[in-house]
């Protein structure tokens, strides 16, 4: 009789333990699984409650009339509060808060620049639209741009506003307070900014050609590079202003006070100057031809760069 094989024992802990461990694996998996679903849930819930946000913000701003006035100012907060909650939103919701500035503030003709009479500043849910906009996170806008070209903001109050980028071509902005807002890159021409208080407003780059830009209170804004051909800045404010590198061809300073005003390398081509104060300006570079040539100017021992 043959000799049988001799039985190979089986490891039975040893097989115990790959089975616990292929089941702690697979309850792994099983729970990685459950939590992505689970995340992606509560990511479609979360943005139907933004979207049902939204809707609701949107209808209150729809309600008319002094009556509705509460009820449009929690909508324009409500967008506001959402903008925060979901940044990916905020474009959209600047198109809308745009949109409803726009359309609440009469349209002008661009060669009037000025508005019919009316109240001496917006009415409270235009001025919170406006406020909503300027103390946004600009770094969400997602390429939306403040498109407020034409509309009558007279008065407004758009101190340390963030507007860089933003549209107010023709806009009406007689007597708003715009100190300390950013205007970078703006497009601001033919608006009328008579009267307008833009004291330390940086204005780099922006376009203001043919502004009326009369007795504006401009003390230290920085206008470096900024286009101001055909501007009326008659009895405008200019003391200590960054006016380097801008273009003022053909502008009216007319009794401008540009007292320690930076014009250094400013276009003062057919500029008029006449009684303008630019005492301790800094006029290096500066282009200019006879047409430019200040008439009864004052100056004194502190005025510095070349001259003519």
């Amino acid at each position: 009789m043959k000799n049988a094989r001799p039985r190979h024992r089986v490891n039975w802990p040893e097989i115990t333990s790959l089975i616990t461990a292929a089941t702690a694996i697979g309850a792994l998996v099983f729970t990685a699984l459950s939590l992505q679903d689970s995340r992606e849930q509560l990511g479609l819930a979360a943005q139907g409650q933004f979207t049902d946000r939204y809707s609701r913000a949107v209808e209150q701003l729809g309600q008319q009339g002094p009556e509705g006035l509460q009820i449009r100012l929690g909508g324009i907060y409500a967008l506001e509060r959402l903008a925060r909650d979901s940044p990916r939103d905020q474009p959209t919701i600047i198109e809308v808060l745009t949109s409803f500035i726009r359309t609440n503030t009469p349209a002008q003709p661009r060669e009037i620049r000025r508005c019919p009479p009316g109240p001496a500043a917006p009415a409270p849910d235009i001025q919170a639209a406006i406020t909503v906009l300027g103390r946004r996170d600009a770094r969400h806008d997602g390429g939306a741009r403040l498109f407020l070209r034409s509309t009558c903001l007279s008065g407004a109050d758009l101190r340390g506003a963030e507007l860089s980028g933003a549209d107010l071509s023709g806009a009406d902005l007689t007597n708003v307070s715009l100190v300390g807002a950013k205007l970078a890159d703006a497009g601001l021409a033919r608006a009328d900014l008579k009267d307008a208080y833009l004291a330390d407003a940086n204005l780099t780059n922006a376009s203001l050609t043919y502004a009326n830009l009369t007795s504006a209170g401009l003390a230290r804004a920085d206008l470096t590079n900024a286009s101001l051909l055909g501007a009326n800045l008659a009895d405008a404010y200019l003391m200590d202003a960054q006016l380097s590198g801008a273009d003022l061809n053909s502008a009216d300073l007319t009794n401008a006070n540009l007292n320690s005003a930076n014009l250094t390398n400013t276009n003062l081509t057919n500029t008029n100057l006449t009684h303008a104060d630019l005492s301790g300006a800094f006029l290096t570079g500066s282009t200019h031809d006879r047409r430019a040539r200040p008439r009864s100017v004052t100056t004194d021992a502190d005025t510095r760069g070349e001259w003519w």
